[in-house]
């Protein structure tokens, strides 16, 4: 019966050892496996903290999917509320304190702070955003189908659809918008634009100026919540013309407002991901979180390439992953472009009954 007890101890401590990230030498004495650290700067509280929810648990599916690897890789969490000024801050934490190894973030404003931090202490950055200026620097990639290539779906379906007077409203406090309109004004000839900014909350003005142009659409170039209130104002002043926007409505908390309105978005997640998902945590993901699975996937795959047994450097993850080609991810398949962009293809969306749903292609 000891003898049983004991056998049993050396089974429960064995895989104490291993679920710890030990390997055994020849010599059979464990050795701790080299860990690489990625830290998620993302809301995961306020209006829109549903996003950062969504990514934070598609990365830990994403790692619990990649089964036994060389290294260990542990995921760091840390709500910025998309909010740059916060992203400073936990960015400095991640690099001195927790020496992660990769920082992923969302949103253009967010990306743009941890791009440059990334880039002065020499470790790796991925931003889920289409703002182009992410991806300066040796080690900052990104992950969402590029801005020029949204907008340019967008300029065809405002032809395609007969739209000969498009508007915008803009909000112009932030960097990542502003780079959207500046690009998509570059292939639509726009009959108004009003400029607006966040906190906002009156937009009777800059609407009356806009229904002076006679447009035939309206594109959004916002977030919530300025979106919903100025979506509801348009409504209350009788401006009834079609809505749409880059990526927005995807992410609004009110989608009802754009029932039947179509809008350009990324890549369409593919089914398996969906599913796996909606098994893993009981709820339907949400935007986002496909590119942090991909985001988490990607730098593992590079960094166990990485012909190495010690702790890959962040140097050399960054050459691996722009070594990545035909990636079966869970937005399609990737491949990580020489400016650092992963690609991904476009869609056409709708709401429909309150949900997206895909239209083209």
């Amino acid at each position: 019966m000891r003898q049983a007890v004991r056998i049993f101890a050396g089974m429960v401590a064995a895989a104490v050892i291993m679920s710890a990230g030990y390997v055994f030498s020849m010599s059979g004495k464990p050795e701790v496996k080299p860990t690489v650290k990625i830290g998620f700067s993302i809301p995961l509280t306020g209006d829109i903290g549903f996003i950062g929810e969504g990514m934070r648990d598609a990365a830990i599916l994403a790692k619990e999917e990649m089964g036994e690897t060389k290294y260990n890789y542990e995921l760091l969490f840390e709500d910025d509320k998309l909010d740059p000024k916060i992203d400073a801050t936990v960015g400095n934490k991640f690099i001195s304190i927790d020496k992660v190894d990769v920082i992923v973030s969302a949103g253009g404003g967010s990306g743009g702070v941890l791009s440059r931090l990334a880039d002065q202490h020499g470790i790796i950055h991925f931003a889920v955003t289409t703002e182009p200026s992410v991806t300066k620097g040796e080690n900052n990639f990104a992950h969402w189908t590029s801005l020029p290539e949204q907008n340019s779906v967008m300029a065809e379906q405002i032809r395609k659809r007969g739209y000969t007077r498009p508007a915008a409203f803009v909000n112009v406090s932030l960097n990542d918008y502003v780079s959207i309109y500046n690009d998509l004004k570059t292939r639509v000839d726009f009959v108004g634009t009003q400029e607006v900014q966040s906190g906002q909350k009156d937009f009777r003005t800059e609407i009356a100026r806009i229904k002076q142009a006679r447009p035939d659409i309206i594109v959004l170039i916002l977030r919530t919540p300025e979106l919903e209130i100025l979506t509801k104002q348009i409504k209350e002043l009788g401006l009834d013309v079609p809505l749409t926007a880059i990526e927005s409505f995807a992410v609004s908390k009110e989608p009802e407002l754009f029932e039947g309105e179509f809008f350009v978005g990324g890549a369409e997640p593919s089914h398996g991901f969906i599913e796996a998902f909606r098994k893993r945590f009981g709820k339907d993901q949400t935007i986002g979180a496909a590119n942090a699975y991909d985001i988490v996937k990607l730098v593992i795959t590079a960094a166990e390439n990485v012909k190495s047994s010690s702790r890959p450097t962040p140097d050399q993850i960054s050459a691996e992953l722009k070594k990545i080609r035909n990636f079966k991810g869970a937005l399609g398949t990737l491949y990580v472009k020489p400016n650092g962009r992963v690609y991904s293809r476009p869609t056409v969306q709708m709401i429909k009954n309150g949900k997206v749903v895909h239209i083209e292609p």
